[in-house]
């Protein structure tokens, strides 16, 4: 009875014993996930503080995203700093040629966490009612393509687009080079540009640069494919996107002034997001550049520099400049939704003639009139405004002054009627 007893005891303390030790493993575990645990919620602080002053940066910049990756870098390959006892990693790129791609790493101990995002701004949309000015640049297509210019209007119902305008006939080689096309553009209006690929030049003119665009009826059936530059959602122009196939990047000093190149074949293994081949995918192209290692070129307009190749892709087949140039709306009321008696920008009425009878007065140019005016400073004038096409319905209006200098003084038979004091 006193042996059992002994064993029965020894065998109760072995068991405490070993459950101590269970509950010694299990504490030592739970501490090292918490450890764990706390350390990837300080990667996750670390890697989010990095972000967010890259996109500080960036946002800084607006729309010249090339400044905003030289200061986040700072002339490094990555923005390094510390924090928390940890350190952050930042890199940014162009994802495409109007977006930022952000990545930033944080790190502590053993942890890691990774955040990664882009900032895109709004390209090929007016800002103001503005002149249109299209230049081909250049063409290195076997193919021929026309190039088309499909509005969004401001305001219009989903799925009420207007038809495509051609703005350069179909052609390859540099067949339009050298030609310019000028429209009127509204403000806020979102514009999308394509080219229209007819792969054996069936719809080629004789003399491409001769061509009646404005006259031109578009048709779908006249080409094999479209590739578009931007992806415009029906109704949406605020959630458009860069198309595959096409290259929009920006001027760098200009916020409106675009360069657009179009790949023209349509080979479907080159739409790759999961590629880091530029040599195989137009993905993988936009982020690493032609040899993987970015694009440290730029070309004579302050783009990013395009090379042909042919079998590759290279976004060089269809090149065209757009830029926009903002214009007295009063010019062209039709298109900028004004009519020809309101107020230009600026402020300012509509006036009566002040000088009914200009014989019987001083000169035009040396008499003072009701348009408002401060001194020097935001002076208007009056001026006799013909409108282009109707000269017959002149009428006096007041403008800024440097609405008369940048618009009306070279563009139509206005004059100066008289200076507000």
């Amino acid at each position: 009875m006193g042996k059992a007893l002994l064993i029965m005891v020894m065998g109760v303390g072995l068991y405490i014993a070993i459950g101590q030790v269970g509950t010694q493993e299990s504490l030592i575990e739970t501490a090292a996930d918490q450890a764990g645990y706390e350390e990837e919620v300080l990667a996750r602080e670390i890697s989010r503080s990095g972000f967010n002053i890259a996109m500080a940066i960036a946002r800084k910049h607006e729309s010249n995203l090339q400044a905003a990756i030289e200061e986040i870098h700072g002339g490094e390959e990555a923005m390094i700093g510390d924090h928390q006892g940890g350190r952050y990693d930042v890199r940014a790129w162009l994802g495409d040629g109007f977006s930022i791609t952000i990545e930033s790493t944080g790190e502590y101990e053993d942890a890691e966490y990774v955040m990664k995002d882009s900032y895109r701004i709004p390209v090929l949309m007016a800002e103001r009612c503005s002149a249109l000015d299209v230049s081909f640049i250049e063409s290195a297509a076997g193919y021929c393509s026309a190039v088309y210019l499909q509005r969004h209007l401001p305001g219009a119902d989903a799925g009420e687009l207007p038809a495509p305008e051609m703005i350069f006939s179909s052609g390859h080689y540099g067949d339009n080079v050298g030609v310019d096309v000028d429209k009127i553009i509204a403000q806020g209006t979102q514009m999308n540009f394509f080219i229209g690929v007819d792969q054996n030049c069936s719809t080629r003119p004789a003399i491409p640069r001769n061509y009646d665009v404005d006259s031109h009826v578009y048709n779908a059936s006249d080409y094999d494919h479209e590739h578009h530059a931007l992806e415009i959602p029906t109704g949406a122009p605020e959630h458009m996107t860069e198309s595959i196939w096409g290259f929009v990047e920006q001027h760098p000093e200009n916020s409106q002034k675009w360069r657009i190149g179009w790949e023209d074949q349509h080979n479907v293994d080159w739409d790759d997001y999961s590629s880091t081949n530029p040599r195989s995918s137009l993905q993988a192209l936009k982020h690493f550049g032609y040899d993987g290692d970015g694009w440290p070129t730029r070309d004579a307009l302050g783009y990013r520099a395009l090379r042909n190749y042919g079998s590759r892709p290279d976004f060089s087949d269809q090149v065209v400049e757009v830029r926009l140039t903002s214009v007295d709306p009063t010019l062209f009321p039709e298109i900028c939704n004004v009519t020809p008696l309101e107020p230009p920008p600026g402020g300012g009425d509509p006036i009566p003639d002040p000088d009914p009878d200009p014989d019987s007065d001083p000169e035009p140019e040396q008499q003072a009139c009701a348009c408002p005016g401060n001194g020097n400073q935001n002076r208007k004038v009056a001026i006799m405004h013909r409108p282009p096409g109707n000269e017959s319905n002149e009428h006096i209006i007041c403008v800024s002054q440097q609405g008369w200098e940048n618009g009306h003084r070279n563009r139509h038979n206005d004059y100066v009627v008289c200076e507000g004091l």
